[in-house]
Formats: C-alpha cells, sequence, structure tokens
C-alpha cells in the first residue's frame, strides 16, 4: 500500500470500523497500514480481529506481525 497517505487511509478505515458493521477485510487492510506505519502492537491487535471475522489471510503473516523479533 505504497500510495503516499497511509494516515488518511487508517483514519477513513479506523471510522468505518467504528461505525459499520465489517468483515474483517478492513481490520486486514488496517493491519496492513499499522505495519507499514511501524506499529507493530496495532497491526497485529488488528490482523487478530480480521481472523476473529473469518477473514482469511496469508500463512506465516501473523508471524510476522505478531512476534516480538520482528518490530
Amino acid at each position: 500500500m505504497k500510495f503516499g497517505d497511509n494516515i488518511k487511509a487508517i483514519k477513513l478505515l479506523l471510522k468505518a470500523f467504528k461505525k459499520l458493521e465489517t468483515t474483517g477485510k478492513t481490520e486486514y487492510l488496517l493491519s496492513i497500514l499499522f505495519y507499514d506505519e511501524n506499529e507493530k502492537e496495532k497491526s497485529c491487535l488488528y490482523l487478530n480481529k480480521s481472523k476473529e471475522k473469518g477473514f482469511f489471510t496469508p500463512k506465516g503473516l501473523e508471524t510476522i506481525f505478531c512476534q516480538k523479533e520482528y518490530y
């Protein structure tokens, strides 16, 4: 997601997350954006929220986003 405005995208997705019922895709995109912004704990949090809703995430992503040695 190298469109240059991750912060704006995060704000829009957080607004959607708070106001709408989401399927997990919103949370998945948030996890990627937070990871790109070097906010690893938030990245892991939203990745797990996405998985809880049954959204498919690539294998190994949790290892990268959620293990401390990758921070």
